[in-house]
């Protein structure tokens, strides 16, 4: 369940609207952080462990975006987003070119 803001403000320049945009959120997983299985096959009499890896429950996300809308039928925004977890990080970049007619 993520927490946080989210900031924009519309800027008219020469017939397009620049929005720049700035995120930041706070992402609490209730999920398990660690999941342990024992399994064995019928053939073999000797059962074995298996252990997922512990990415984190919580994370951090931070994140900026400028969309430009040009007229009633263009528009383009770039997006970038990072996520800081417990023991790793991850970083999304995005771009979208939006044609009405």
């Amino acid at each position: 369940m993520p927490i946080g803001a989210k900031l924009s403000r519309n800027i008219h320049s020469g017939g397009i609207v620049w929005t720049p945009e700035a995120r930041a959120f706070y992402i609490r997983e209730f999920a398990d952080a660690s999941i342990r299985t024992r399994t064995s096959f019928a053939a073999i009499d000797v059962p074995f462990h298996a252990e997922s890896g512990n990415c984190g429950r919580n994370s951090g996300r931070l994140g900026a975006g400028l969309n430009a809308q040009m007229g009633q039928w263009l528009n383009f925004r770039v997006d970038y987003d990072y996520e800081v977890y417990e023991h790793t990080s991850a970083s999304w970049f995005g771009t979208t070119l939006g044609v009405r007619w």
